[in-house]
């Protein structure tokens, strides 16, 4: 019973990894589900349960689509482009040396040794990048 649900976000996440349009997705959402009702209320089950499956696969491609960019293009990347610039994905990186940026963060994961450097994770908190970050910035990074 549950496998063309499944089936269609499934396939609707695949989907929506490759595509770049979530607005598009919902609106198809929305019709699939205006059309689901319609047809059954008019008792047309093979038209109901192709809308459902097309909403499905319109709400799971909408969903990765969405989730994709937010990982691609968090607030922490953001801020930093804004301030110094080349920290957008598209581009190779910052556009020479710059100040140390005073951030606080928690520490997700203990240090450990690599080929040359050690490696810490964090979760970063709060950025300061002068006056103008302060609140701003801490709160978009939460």
């Amino acid at each position: 019973m549950g496998l063309l649900p499944a089936g269609s976000l499934g396939l609707g996440v695949a989907v929506g990894l490759m595509a770049s349009w979530p607005r598009g997705f919902v609106g198809t959402m929305s019709l699939a589900a205006v059309v689901a009702v319609a047809a059954w209320l008019r008792r047309w089950p093979r038209v109901t349960t192709s809308a459902l499956a097309l909403g499905f696969a319109a709400g799971g491609a909408a969903a990765a689509t969405t989730a994709r960019d937010g990982a691609l293009h968090p607030p922490l990347r953001q801020a930093l482009h804004a301030a110094f610039g080349g920290f957008s994905i598209d581009t190779l990186g910052p556009p020479g040396r710059h100040d140390p940026v005073p951030t606080r963060a928690v520490v997700v994961e203990d240090a450990s040794p690599r080929d040359g450097f050690v490696s810490l994770r964090v979760s970063v908190r709060e950025v300061w990048l002068g006056w103008r970050a302060g609140d701003a910035i801490a709160e978009e990074l939460r």
